[in-house]
Protein backbone atom coordinates (compact mmCIF):
# COMPACT_ATOMS: atom_id res chain seq x y z
CA UNK A 1 0.00 0.00 0.00
CA UNK A 2 1.04 3.82 -1.06
CA UNK A 3 2.06 6.18 1.70
CA UNK A 4 -0.26 9.13 1.67
CA UNK A 5 1.29 12.63 0.79
CA UNK A 6 -0.06 15.43 0.84
CA UNK A 7 1.31 18.76 -0.94
CA UNK A 8 0.45 22.35 -0.55
CA UNK A 9 -0.51 24.50 -3.46
CA UNK A 10 0.36 27.84 -2.79
CA UNK A 11 3.77 28.90 -2.58
CA UNK A 12 4.66 25.13 -2.70
CA UNK A 13 3.60 24.04 -6.42
CA UNK A 14 3.66 27.46 -7.84
CA UNK A 15 4.64 31.25 -6.90
CA UNK A 16 1.66 33.00 -5.72
CA UNK A 17 3.37 35.66 -3.70
CA UNK A 18 5.38 37.20 -6.87
CA UNK A 19 2.32 38.16 -8.44
CA UNK A 20 -0.09 38.52 -6.01
CA UNK A 21 2.98 41.42 -4.37
CA UNK A 22 3.21 42.39 -7.91
CA UNK A 23 -0.60 42.97 -8.83
CA UNK A 24 -0.82 44.71 -5.25
CA UNK A 25 2.45 47.24 -5.99
CA UNK A 26 0.55 48.29 -9.33
CA UNK A 27 -2.55 49.18 -8.17
CA UNK A 28 -1.05 50.74 -4.23
CA UNK A 29 1.89 52.40 -6.25
CA UNK A 30 4.19 50.42 -3.59
CA UNK A 31 7.65 48.48 -3.65
CA UNK A 32 7.45 45.34 -1.91
CA UNK A 33 9.62 42.63 -3.04
CA UNK A 34 9.59 38.99 -2.28
CA UNK A 35 11.94 39.47 0.34
CA UNK A 36 10.32 42.05 1.95
CA UNK A 37 7.86 39.24 2.95
CA UNK A 38 9.09 37.55 6.63
CA UNK A 39 5.83 36.17 8.32
CA UNK A 40 3.37 34.33 7.07
CA UNK A 41 0.36 37.06 7.54
CA UNK A 42 2.34 39.97 5.74
CA UNK A 43 -0.77 42.42 5.08
CA UNK A 44 -0.66 44.00 8.24
CA UNK A 45 2.53 45.61 6.47
CA UNK A 46 1.17 46.81 3.19
CA UNK A 47 -0.81 49.89 2.45
CA UNK A 48 -3.83 47.89 2.07
CA UNK A 49 -6.76 48.66 4.83
CA UNK A 50 -7.46 45.22 5.15
CA UNK A 51 -6.70 41.68 4.67
CA UNK A 52 -9.39 41.19 2.95
CA UNK A 53 -9.01 43.71 0.51
CA UNK A 54 -5.44 41.70 0.06
CA UNK A 55 -7.52 38.71 -0.63
CA UNK A 56 -9.66 40.53 -2.81
CA UNK A 57 -7.12 40.81 -5.44
CA UNK A 58 -7.16 36.54 -6.03
CA UNK A 59 -10.77 37.09 -7.77
CA UNK A 60 -8.77 40.07 -10.01
CA UNK A 61 -9.84 39.17 -13.62
CA UNK A 62 -7.07 37.09 -14.96
CA UNK A 63 -5.03 37.19 -11.89
CA UNK A 64 -4.44 33.03 -11.88
CA UNK A 65 -2.95 33.19 -15.52
CA UNK A 66 -0.33 35.28 -14.30
CA UNK A 67 0.29 32.33 -11.56
CA UNK A 68 2.86 29.45 -12.76
CA UNK A 69 4.88 26.63 -11.51
CA UNK A 70 8.30 25.88 -10.20
CA UNK A 71 10.46 24.90 -12.15
CA UNK A 72 10.62 20.94 -12.66
CA UNK A 73 7.54 21.44 -10.03
CA UNK A 74 5.49 18.90 -13.03
CA UNK A 75 8.10 16.82 -13.38
CA UNK A 76 8.60 16.22 -9.64
CA UNK A 77 4.65 15.96 -8.93
CA UNK A 78 4.08 13.75 -11.51
CA UNK A 79 6.90 11.35 -9.84
CA UNK A 80 5.43 11.55 -6.30
CA UNK A 81 2.01 11.02 -8.13
CA UNK A 82 3.12 7.80 -9.37
CA UNK A 83 5.34 6.76 -5.94
CA UNK A 84 2.86 8.04 -3.24
CA UNK A 85 -0.94 8.22 -3.22
CA UNK A 86 -0.67 11.94 -3.60
CA UNK A 87 -3.32 14.69 -2.32
CA UNK A 88 -3.15 18.29 -3.40
CA UNK A 89 -4.03 20.16 -0.16
CA UNK A 90 -5.05 23.97 0.53
CA UNK A 91 -6.36 26.00 3.10
CA UNK A 92 -8.05 28.01 0.50
CA UNK A 93 -10.68 30.38 1.50
CA UNK A 94 -14.48 29.07 -0.20
CA UNK A 95 -14.76 32.28 -1.78
CA UNK A 96 -11.58 31.97 -3.98
CA UNK A 97 -12.70 31.67 -7.73
CA UNK A 98 -12.53 28.57 -9.60
CA UNK A 99 -10.06 30.00 -11.57
CA UNK A 100 -7.61 28.91 -8.88
CA UNK A 101 -8.80 25.31 -9.12
CA UNK A 102 -8.99 25.32 -13.52
CA UNK A 103 -5.35 26.86 -13.23
CA UNK A 104 -4.29 23.69 -10.59
CA UNK A 105 -5.79 21.09 -13.38
CA UNK A 106 -4.63 22.92 -16.69
CA UNK A 107 -1.21 23.05 -15.06
CA UNK A 108 -1.00 19.35 -13.43
CA UNK A 109 -2.96 17.53 -16.14
CA UNK A 110 -2.60 14.22 -14.19
CA UNK A 111 -4.12 15.67 -11.04
CA UNK A 112 -7.90 14.11 -10.49
CA UNK A 113 -10.06 16.02 -8.65
CA UNK A 114 -10.34 13.57 -6.18
CA UNK A 115 -6.88 14.51 -5.02
CA UNK A 116 -7.88 17.73 -3.95
CA UNK A 117 -8.35 18.54 -0.43
CA UNK A 118 -9.11 22.07 1.06
CA UNK A 119 -9.05 22.51 4.87
CA UNK A 120 -8.42 25.44 6.77
CA UNK A 121 -6.62 22.28 9.29
CA UNK A 122 -4.31 20.44 7.66
CA UNK A 123 -3.58 19.06 10.93
CA UNK A 124 -6.32 16.90 11.06
CA UNK A 125 -4.69 15.31 7.86
CA UNK A 126 -4.54 11.25 8.09
CA UNK A 127 -1.47 11.06 6.02
CA UNK A 128 2.02 9.80 6.48
CA UNK A 129 3.69 12.84 4.33
CA UNK A 130 2.97 16.99 4.32
CA UNK A 131 4.80 19.54 2.43
CA UNK A 132 4.12 22.92 2.70
CA UNK A 133 5.39 26.60 3.33
CA UNK A 134 3.41 27.00 5.80
CA UNK A 135 4.94 26.40 9.32
CA UNK A 136 1.42 27.02 11.29
CA UNK A 137 0.55 23.50 9.15
CA UNK A 138 3.22 21.88 10.06
CA UNK A 139 4.27 22.13 13.75
CA UNK A 140 1.44 19.80 14.86
CA UNK A 141 0.36 16.55 13.21
CA UNK A 142 1.29 13.16 12.95
CA UNK A 143 3.32 12.73 9.69
CA UNK A 144 6.54 13.87 8.33
CA UNK A 145 6.53 17.47 8.14
CA UNK A 146 8.77 19.24 5.25
CA UNK A 147 9.22 23.18 5.20
CA UNK A 148 9.40 24.45 1.60
CA UNK A 149 12.28 27.67 2.20
CA UNK A 150 10.89 31.01 2.12
CA UNK A 151 11.40 34.28 3.33
CA UNK A 152 8.55 34.40 5.45
CA UNK A 153 9.56 31.00 7.06
CA UNK A 154 13.06 31.01 7.84
CA UNK A 155 12.80 31.70 11.64
CA UNK A 156 11.36 28.75 11.95
CA UNK A 157 13.08 26.52 14.43
CA UNK A 158 11.36 23.10 14.80
CA UNK A 159 13.27 19.59 14.92
CA UNK A 160 10.35 17.71 13.61
CA UNK A 161 11.01 19.41 10.79
CA UNK A 162 12.72 19.22 7.63
CA UNK A 163 13.63 22.40 5.36
CA UNK A 164 13.96 21.97 1.59
CA UNK A 165 14.21 24.41 -1.09
CA UNK A 166 11.66 22.24 -3.51
CA UNK A 167 9.72 19.11 -4.33
CA UNK A 168 13.32 18.10 -5.84
CA UNK A 169 14.81 17.39 -2.60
Amino acid sequence: MKRKLAVAIDNTLWDLIRPWIGLYNVLYKDDVQYEDITQYEFFDRLKTESKSEMLNLLTSEGFWDSVFPYENSYEYLKKLNDEYQLYIVTSTSYRTPRDKFDRLFDIFDFLTEDQLIITSNKTLLNIDIMVDDCIDHLTEGNYMKFLIDAPYNRSANDDTIIRVDDLKD
